[in-house]
């Protein structure tokens, strides 16, 4: 049986904390010396195998999604090309996470966009028995990266918090 763990590091080159920033510090180390990585994973014939980020899984009314799902159901749908990020923004509201997905695509105009999210809609109501909340297009590049190239999530989530993607 698989056990779900959250991942924790340690070694005698560990960075003990980070310069001027206690809060970071306290939500990163345990006071052990232990890294909380923020990797989750599940623990298998003695092997730990890691399968995503505790903060890629989108908390929706009493449900957990992965974002990684959410991703490839979007990424199955033929015209939307591009990086693809998808995040959770609370809702106060509903009391709980509305589900975003940002997709880049090359369509710019016309039909096949504007059918566009509602394709992206079902591909993921598909896989999940979920639909997202947002849907949001947008050109390609815009989705940002990290410095090794992936798609960069949580500078995805802050983009759309305040409003700078473009249209």
């Amino acid at each position: 049986m698989a056990l779900a763990v959250c991942a924790e590091a340690t070694n005698a080159n560990l960075v003990r904390a980070f310069c001027r920033d206690a809060e970071r510090t306290a939500a990163t180390f345990d006071g052990r010396r232990w890294l909380k990585t923020g990797d989750r994973g599940y623990i298998a014939g003695g092997n730990l195998h890691i399968i995503g980020r505790l903060n890629d899984v989108i908390k929706r009314a009493g449900q957990r999604y992965d974002a990684a799902d959410v991703i490839a159901a979007t990424r199955a749908v033929p015209t939307a090309r591009g990086r693809v990020s998808a995040f959770g923004i609370f809702n106060k509201e509903t009391g709980t996470e509305d589900m975003v997905v940002i997709a880049e695509s090359d369509l710019l105009a016309g039909a096949e966009r504007e059918q566009l999210p509602s394709r992206i809609r079902r591909a993921v109501f598909d896989r999940l028995g979920v639909q997202p909340d947002v849907v949001m297009l947008v050109k390609r590049g815009s989705v940002p990266r990290t410095t090794s190239g992936k798609t960069n999530s949580q500078g995805a989530k802050a983009r759309f918090r305040e409003g700078r993607f473009p249209d």
